[in-house]
């Protein structure tokens, strides 16, 4: 009984070492595991994000060239100018361009070439091209790509209407029947209107798209980040318990040591000097597999017991005995029957009256040897995790941190130690969040949550909290196990792509998604308070020549000098928007008279209109805006808009660098 119950002891001892390694090796792949995966969502969420923003911007350029073109036609219309004509057809190129590419993609097979040089004749920019092609190959099927294809096939049918709108005006020229141009004039403003609304229609569903991926992106990191902690969390309950339970058990042979003296589990030997074991009692023979008839016929020698290379009783520890009777308990190590040493704790005594015979009794350690070993992978585990730990008593007082904990608040373990842990807290968190966390502890066990943790400098820096309680056998709570995980790159990188999602990537600018969602704020406003708005409509005048002449680098920058010089003129509460390519739009509220829209409109013309130094060269632009008023012109999104930009296209025809208010026979009047 005692033979089997040793063994299965040793058999659990190697288990637990295995299975503690085990746990130590599954959290480190799973760390790297969802390292790997979180890298690879991050990048494929930026892929998709460039290729979405690439499109918007190719938008712009349709968006652009279409109203050139428009726009060339219609002086075509009146001035009869071969010269207006052509520059309508050169126009029209960029929206050719990207129609031959979206057919090309949609072909089988895909002439991936043929589709670049597409894209490069819509000027889309040729860095921007392989990333729009393979986001058209592979999301062509998800539903709001596929959405956003079909509003890009409606736009290249109006295109092929204005073509054919185009070519009729152009025959009628020839003939000089004015009343048929007249008639056709009103058709090309119809396409004009049509196609701003399918533009506008590509855009919105390719960015709701957008905020959906990073949105599902978003939750997939926080569900691989949350099952990664909520696994630590429990491999690290578990060696906690393992290493609670060990110290009990070492406890319990304490307390069993006396009575296995007096039992017969302590092993006990009766020895002689030539080396003979005269008797043993059964827990010596079952420690090392030896049995009874081996006594009694003499085969067993302690000498033979005894490894080669330690110390061995008979030449050290009995040279001692005659002098003191007592051979100090040492640990040492004995040879199994089967080959295999066992540590042992052994003591030795002369019997009475005797100098050639005594008493050895040793104890089996291979337990304790296997404990130790665990104890300490737990205490590696403890310190090598890099997620910050905090192990407190029921009282919430600190008892144990890892280093982890404090390479991340700058607290050091003896600064620390006995203190309560709500101590290191920010006193931006609300006292309710205490009152949660204790409800939750109490009731399940767990709780987490993001909260702003305090350095020992008294600096911020959020973290993500998980805490569990520990019981002990009675199920009374003992201990708390906090773990720390720092989450300040992905609170920077959540803020991130806010931004991208709300401003302009080149301006820093509102894009046209914020600067809709204000315009209908506005809107509302304006009528709860009957009150005045304006939005200043305009572009660049001549902006396409400083591309072509200087390279889009230059044109960039050139966005982003007009950017800031539109910031230091407007007011802090004005909204400042880039709408695509070199359109600008400006709302102001609150204005006490339609008249007072002109006051800023001159100051954004001499801002624009003065020289800009780029990339070392000497830049003049100008610019024409167009303004419309909330409620005179109109009490719609969409008709305020699309009265800015008649007055825009009106102010081009006065000539460069001016403004002009909408009118309502500029809705019939040829621009």
């Amino acid at each position: 009984m005692v033979n089997f119950t040793q063994s299965r002891l040793n058999g659990t001892g190697k288990d637990d070492k295995i299975s503690m390694r085990y746990k130590v090796y599954m959290i480190v792949v799973l760390f790297v595991l969802v390292s790997l995966s979180l890298v690879g969502l991050s990048f494929l969420q930026s892929e998709i994000m460039n290729s979405v923003r690439s499109y918007v911007r190719g938008e712009g350029l349709y968006s652009r060239a279409q109203k050139d073109a428009v726009f060339h036609l219609q002086r075509y219309a009146h001035s009869h100018k071969q010269s207006d004509y052509q520059m309508y057809l050169t126009s029209l190129k960029v929206p050719l361009g990207d129609r031959q590419a979206r057919l090309i993609l949609q072909s089988d097979p895909v002439d991936i070439e043929h589709a670049y040089q597409a894209f490069q004749v819509g000027q889309n920019y040729p860095d921007d091209i392989p990333g729009m092609i393979y986001f058209f190959l592979y999301f062509q099927h998800f539903s709001y790509m596929r959405d956003a294809i079909v509003v890009w096939a409606e736009a290249d049918k109006s295109i092929t209407q204005l073509q054919d709108v185009a070519g009729k005006i152009h025959q009628a020229v020839r003939a000089g029947d004015q009343q048929k141009i007249t008639q056709l004039l009103n058709d090309v403003e119809r396409l004009n209107w049509q196609l701003a609304d399918q533009e506008y229609n590509f855009s919105y569903v390719l960015s709701e798209g957008a905020r959906w991926v990073k949105k599902t992106l978003t939750l997939t990191s926080l569900a691989l980040v949350s099952l990664l902690l909520f696994v630590v969390m429990l491999i690290t309950h578990r060696i906690i318990q393992g290493i609670e339970n060990t110290e009990k058990a070492l406890l319990v042979s304490e307390r069993r040591f006396r009575s296995l003296y007096q039992s017969n589990m302590l092993g006990i030997i009766n020895w002689h000097g030539d080396g003979h074991v005269l008797d043993a009692n059964d827990a010596f023979l079952a420690m090392l597999g030896y049995r009874r008839q081996d006594i009694e016929t003499e085969k067993l020698n302690w000498r033979d017991l005894t490894p080669e290379g330690l110390p061995r009783l008979n030449e050290q520890a009995l040279a001692k005995i005659p002098d003191t009777g007592v051979c100090i308990p040492t640990e040492n190590e004995l040879i199994h029957r089967d080959g295999h040493h066992v540590p042992v704790y052994l003591g030795a005594v002369l019997l009475d009256g005797e100098s050639e015979q005594g008493i050895c009794y040793s104890i089996d350690l291979t337990q304790r040897m296997q404990t130790e070993t665990e104890l300490r992978l737990s205490a590696t585990v403890f310190d090598a995790s890099s997620n910050g730990i905090m192990i407190t008593d029921s009282d919430m007082r600190i008892i144990a941190i890892n280093k982890a904990f404090s390479a991340m608040s700058g607290y050091q373990k003896e600064a620390i130690l006995g203190q309560n842990s709500r101590n290191f807290c920010s006193d931006l968190m609300p006292p309710s969040l205490y009152d949660q966390m204790t409800s939750a502890l109490l009731q399940s066990g767990q709780w987490q949550s993001d909260i702003l943790n305090k350095k020992q400098d008294g600096s911020i820096f959020p973290v993500h909290l998980s805490i569990s309680t520990v019981r002990d056998s009675d199920n009374e709570i003992s201990h708390f196990v906090a773990i720390f995980t720092d989450i300040s790159e992905r609170k920077a990188a959540e803020e991130q792509l806010r931004k991208m999602a709300h401003y302009d990537y080149l301006t820093g600018l509102a894009n046209r998604n914020l600067f809709n969602d204000r315009l209908n704020q506005a809107v509302q406003r304006a009528k709860r308070h009957s009150s005045l708005f304006a939005l200043l409509f305009f572009d660049l005048d001549d902006f396409k020549p400083v591309n072509d002449k200087y390279g889009h680098d230059t044109g960039d920058k050139l966005l982003q000098i007009t950017a800031t010089r539109l910031l230091n003129t407007v007011r802090e509460n004005d909204t400042v928007a880039r709408m695509g390519g070199d359109e600008f739009v400006i709302m102001l509220e609150d204005l006490s008279t339609p008249e007072a829209a002109s006051v800023l409109a001159k100051k954004v013309l001499a801002a624009i209109n003065k020289p800009c130094q780029v990339n070392g060269h000497t830049i003049e632009i100008s610019s024409s805006i167009g303004i419309s008023i909330y409620p005179q012109d109109s009490q719609e999104v969409i008709g305020l808009t699309r009265c800015a930009d008649i007055a825009m296209y009106a102010a081009k025809t006065e000539g460069h660098n001016c403004y002009y208010y909408y009118k309502p026979e500029l809705d019939k009047a040829p621009l």
